[in-house]
């Protein structure tokens, strides 16, 4: 399911906070049947920023707000 996820969203880069064992390994078994230039591996980095107590790290901000705008753009384009 995941996999047809990805490649329904037409994604050019996937951006994982997957633990680094599952990572590899999903990366691994899947690497065919997923279409997308660049895969990044966060791991506990970014999941750690995200779940910050005093708020959400600079970069998952940054995140929210390229994902937010983007579906704008395609809520406007289909009206």
């Amino acid at each position: 399911m995941l996999v047809n996820a990805i490649n329904g969203g037409e994604a050019d880069c996937v951006i994982a906070i997957l633990t680094p064992p599952v990572q590899e390994q999903f990366i691994a078994r899947n690497r065919s049947q997923i279409n997308t230039r660049v895969w990044l591996g966060a791991g506990k980095l970014m999941e750690f920023a995200y779940r910050q107590k005093s708020g959400k790290g600079k970069v998952m901000t940054f995140l929210d707000r390229m994902l937010f705008r983007r579906e704008i753009e395609k809520t406007k384009k289909e009206s």
